[in-house]
């Protein structure tokens, strides 16, 4: 061998083992340091934090909470529309939770009004547009989140597959023999792309440092580094740990926990990505960032020492809500009025349980079981109640519409308007006394059941008023009628009877006349005739007879008044009467000629009696017909 390559050969070797003992003292140092922070390596927690959202300013809080349901929803569409979520998570939260306050105090507006009403609260429903536009943006939202979920996951996984085959160039970079200088700028260049490669899926990200770490220890057991470089680098890593430590000393003005929280984090990554710097500076540098790092951590301590002791006064906040949400559910006797007012007071206890905060992790969810128990519970009895209630009521509207259909049947079909009117008032007294029906059916019955009774009492009313009119009328034709009686002249008896049937018919066909003249009318009448019969010197007929001339058809029985029958029906009972008595004294007349002539009258006045039941009875048939 050339001894002059030998000699060269040799000061690599001699480099090499300089290097190697370098790299085992930063390797201590870097391990000292993490044992101190208490943080594992680099890629660790290499899952990507979100980044702090813009915070609100109070006027624009006070903005945004002044702002109507409809504004606050147009503002979540325009933010989705115009690719803003990232930047506005805060915006958008406080968005949401305005427009649930709000509609929450629209919809309690609206279900106090229902109830005012008479409605009940298990039938209420609050829809509107604004309810879907709201749900729709929503769901918008939690498809994009979902969306940047899925693709950071499809990220990880590109960025794992990357990692790997920076992994596979770096074996290949050590097992190469390759000059120093192209070395170390491979080298250089793929720590860089490393540290650029993020994020990694927090369960693969320990592996990868492991093998990453095994390498380049490999790499320096090969490589020697030269100790101006290390200098550069040791100075360069000296000015970003400077940097870092006032960055962890600005956090302690921030008044956010969970922004410092998250800030701090980052920089401790950031610390970690660093290499080391020189031994002298080593502990100096590392305990002011750890002096900033300490303090924040004990403010966020105190911070969350201060919640759970809030949690705490919440949990015994809670326990006292549900004592009183159990109270109410132990009343068993309650109306319908008496449930309500529970269930307005169920509604404050569920206010008052939103506004109390979480209870501790450990009981929260058994005490929100608890109390969500006893509500059920409430519920489940008071919609028991109110279904029975809502099947009496639903039993009572049959009932009242039976009783429609009969007050329609007697306002439509009835002219018997006495007896009617006696039916409309029982049935007015039926519905009195039948229960309530279903709120929304009540007026629509009530209304149905009143016109009804209505349209009957005004029918009433036009009959009679009708009845007043015709009736004067009729007066006056039978007054006319009395006049035209008196001076009728005819020769003959059945020239005479020709006449009166004519003045009976008219008569008959005139119709009422008012009540107080009803009788004087006919005694003139009657008179009237009875004169004619008299002057020319004929029996007056019958009173039968007379009254009951004018009915010759069933057209003209048909127009006879209830009253008119009966009377014939009278006439025709008093006539059977007479006959019998009249026949039955006969049988004790003794057979002389003294008792002759008494036998012969009554022979006579049977004969005329039966010839006016036969002429009354023909005229009742004619009568039966007619109402048929």
């Amino acid at each position: 061998m050339d001894p002059q390559t030998h000699t060269e050969e040799e000061k690599v070797n001699l480099n090499q083992l300089e290097q190697i003992a370098a790299q085992q003292r930063e390797e201590a140092e870097e391990a000292a340091e993490e044992k101190a922070s208490g943080e594992s390596h680099p890629d660790a927690q290499s899952e990507p934090k979100a980044e702090a959202p813009k915070e609100l300013s109070e006027a624009e809080i006070g903005e945004l909470s002044a702002l109507e349901r409809k504004e606050l929803v147009e503002r979540l569409e325009r933010l989705f529309a115009e690719g803003q979520l990232e930047d506005s998570k805060n915006m958008v939260a406080l968005l949401r939770i305005k427009y649930k306050e709000k509609t929450g105090v629209e919809r309690k507006q609206a279900l106090d009004k229902f109830v005012e009403e008479g409605g009940d609260k298990a039938d209420f429903k609050f829809e509107d547009e604004l309810e879907q536009r709201f749900d729709t943006v929503g769901r918008k939202i939690r498809e994009y989140h979902k969306k940047k979920r899925e693709d950071l996951e499809r990220l990880m996984a590109e960025n794992l597959k990357k990692k790997q085959a920076l992994l596979d160039e770096l074996k290949g970079l050590i097992e190469e023999d390759k000059p120093l200088k192209q070395t170390y700028d491979a080298f250089n260049r793929l720590t860089e792309t490393w540290k650029e490669i993020k994020p990694i899926a927090r369960a693969e990200s320990n592996n990868l440092w492991q093998s990453y770490h095994f390498l380049v220890e490999k790499f320096f057991e090969k490589v020697r580094i030269n100790n101006e470089l290390r200098d550069l680098d040791y100075k360069k890593n000296l000015e970003a740990k400077l940097q870092l430590c006032e960055e962890a000393e600005s956090l302690m003005l921030e008044e956010s926990i969970a922004k410092v929280s998250r800030s701090l984090h980052a920089l401790h990554d950031r610390w970690k990505e660093i290499g080391p710097v020189v031994a002298e500076k080593k502990d100096e540098i590392w305990e002011r960032f750890k002096a900033a790092s300490d303090a924040i951590l004990q403010k966020r301590k105190e911070y969350y020492d201060k919640m759970q002791a809030e949690m705490e006064k919440n949990l015994l906040a809670k326990k006292a809500l549900c004592e009183k949400a159990e109270a109410l559910l132990a009343e068993s006797e309650r109306g319908a009025r008496q449930w309500n007012e529970a269930s307005t007071q169920v509604d404050e206890l569920m206010k008052l349980w939103k506004s109390i905060g979480r209870a501790p992790q450990s009981e929260n969810d058994a005490i929100w079981e608890r109390f969500r128990g006893s509500l059920n519970a409430f519920f489940e009895a008071k919609n028991e109640f109110f279904d029975k209630k809502r099947d009496e009521q639903n039993n009572n509207y049959n009932l009242k519409v039976d009783l429609c259909v009969k007050a329609e049947n007697i306002a439509e079909q009835r002219t018997d308007f006495k007896a009617a009117t006696a039916d409309i008032l029982k049935l007015q007294q039926q519905w009195k006394e039948v229960g309530p029906v279903p709120h929304r059916l009540s007026d629509k019955i009530w209304k149905r059941f009143r016109t009804a009774c209505d349209a009957f009492f005004q029918r009433k009313a036009e009959y009679f008023e009708g009845m007043r009119s015709s009736q004067d009328a009729n007066k006056t034709a039978k007054e006319a009628l009395i006049e035209e009686a008196k001076k009728i002249v005819v020769e003959g008896k059945d020239a005479l009877m020709t006449a009166v049937k004519d003045l009976q018919r008219r008569w008959t066909e005139i119709g009422h006349v008012p009540m107080k003249d009803k009788e004087r009318l006919y005694a003139d009448f009657r008179a009237a005739i009875d004169e004619k019969f008299k002057a020319l010197g004929e029996k007056v007929p019958s009173r039968a007879v007379r009254d009951f001339a004018g009915i010759e058809t069933a057209e003209d029985a048909a127009k006879m008044s209830g009253r008119e029958v009966s009377d014939l029906r009278n006439r025709i009972q008093k006539i059977n009467s007479d006959i019998t008595l009249w026949e039955n004294n006969m049988g004790f007349i003794s057979k002389s000629k003294s008792s002759e002539v008494l036998r012969r009258e009554f022979e006579k006045k049977i004969e005329h009696a039966r010839q006016d039941l036969a002429l009354l009875e023909a005229k009742l048939k004619l009568v039966n017909q007619g109402k048929q």
